[in-house]
């Protein structure tokens, strides 16, 4: 908006007495390619910090304890860069000490800690980070990276399901009470992102068997955790649903909500067997009932993806992939008219 309109509605709002005080100063920032240069800036100028220690004392990150020491020195630096937040420069420059102080603290866990320990221990150093670290992009990745420790310990236990679950429940809740933290709602709302794209990411059985070979923890048929990761999704799902529907005040007669409920569980079976889908519906689900675009661009993006991976893979005759996906559009379609058709109903009656 230009100055002289932004004047005008000011005095506008002033003169009905709907405002009061001085008219308040818009600052858009820099414009987006500064930033941008800004940030690679910063991530050259600690890069290039960082090399000169490592050449400089090479000798010293051999020893696990001076790496952890100094570790924990860069974590510290980068907190108070990230804290102070005054410019985009400083934020990169920030978190690259956190990258770089990261790196030497995983080298010195793994020099003394192998299998389920090392992984515990990494889970629980990003779980720290994403709840202390002041900033909303550091926030997001160290929960996402603790939702892969958290794979990782899976995979150690034979329970490649351990991550999924755990991330999807968390970040359900988290955007369901979204409106709930108060002052708070930025720091959760960075958690939510990371839990939730980490979900979508450990849904898919690619990316669980991918994990579980790279660990070889042992034999696990696919359909043992396959049932058990649908019926836990299944849960979340029908859980959300009756969520949403009471907070939207949509109050249907016995039958109706029996038969949304029918027609929700059947999305869920048919959608639970293409890994990733239903976890992908349930995170549309959730943007759509935010409002927020970026959760709704992630559950189209992974849920395509997913689709194609499993309409691709050889695990059933494109026949059989071409009816389930059509059972699942077709459910898909009918719970919205159902519920267009019921409310219209009502309100003719009323």
């Amino acid at each position: 908006m230009e100055p002289v309109k932004t004047n005008q509605l000011w005095q506008i709002l002033s003169s009905n007495n709907l405002v009061d005080g001085l008219e308040p100063t818009f600052d858009d920032g820099a414009p987006w390619y500064l930033k941008i240069l800004m940030a690679v800036s910063g991530w050259i100028a600690a890069l290039s910090i960082l090399g000169f220690l490592a050449l400089a004392l090479l000798e010293v990150f051999e020893d696990p304890i001076f790496a952890s020491i100094f570790g924990f020195i860069l974590i510290g630096c980068a907190f108070l860069l990230l804290r102070s937040q005054n410019s985009d420069f400083r934020e990169h420059i920030g978190l690259a000490l956190s990258c770089a102080g990261q790196g030497l603290l995983v080298w010195a866990l793994f020099s003394e800690a192998h299998g389920i320990e090392f992984w515990l221990g990494f889970a629980l150093m990003q779980l720290l980070l994403a709840l202390l670290m002041p900033n909303a992009l550091h926030r997001t990745i160290s929960a996402l990276c603790c939702l892969l420790g958290l794979a990782g310990v899976g995979a150690e236990m034979s329970q490649p399901l351990l991550a999924p679950s755990i991330g999807l429940i968390l970040s359900t809740s988290l955007w369901l009470r979204e409106f709930q933290f108060g002052r708070y709602i930025s720091q959760f709302r960075a958690l939510g992102y990371g839990l939730t794209l980490g979900s979508l990411l450990l849904s898919g059985a690619y990316t669980q068997f991918w994990l579980y070979d790279l660990f070889l923890s042992g034999q696990l048929e696919s359909s043992d955790w396959f049932w058990s990761g649908g019926i836990i999704q299944t849960v979340v799902a029908m859980l959300m649903l009756s969520v949403l529907l009471r907070r939207y005040d949509y109050s249907f007669k016995r039958n109706t909500t029996l038969l949304i409920y029918c027609l929700a569980l059947l999305v869920c079976f048919v959608a639970a067997q293409a890994s990733g889908v239903l976890v992908a519906i349930i995170v549309l689900i959730l943007g759509f009932s935010r409002q927020n675009r970026i959760l709704m661009s992630l559950g189209i993006a992974f849920g395509l993806l997913y689709l194609s991976f499993y309409y691709y893979h050889l695990s059933a005759t494109l026949l059989e992939k071409s009816q389930l996906l059509a059972v699942l559009a077709l459910a898909l379609a009918m719970i919205p008219r159902l519920i267009r058709h019921t409310m219209l109903k009502d309100n003719l009656h009323e």
